[in-house]
């Protein structure tokens, strides 16, 4: 069982490796290279930011329920 998980692993990680010249000959616009990393990046920060606010308010609200 474990011999059939691990040869399982090793094929799908191995067909997920390519070298950086490959990697580049993808075909994608110049949109889905650079600008949408870069604005994952810059809106990472807002989404932990308002999950984290949520639960605060969540919470806050359930504190304000018991008393």
């Amino acid at each position: 069982m474990i011999l059939r998980i691990s040869i399982l692993i090793f094929v799908i990680i191995s067909s997920l490796e390519a070298c950086p010249y490959c990697a580049g000959q993808t075909g994608e616009s110049y949109v889905q290279q650079v600008i949408f990393p870069i604005a994952g990046l810059l809106l990472a920060p807002f989404i932990i930011i308002g999950i984290v606010a949520g639960i605060i308010w969540i919470n806050k609200e359930k504190q304000e329920e018991l008393w």
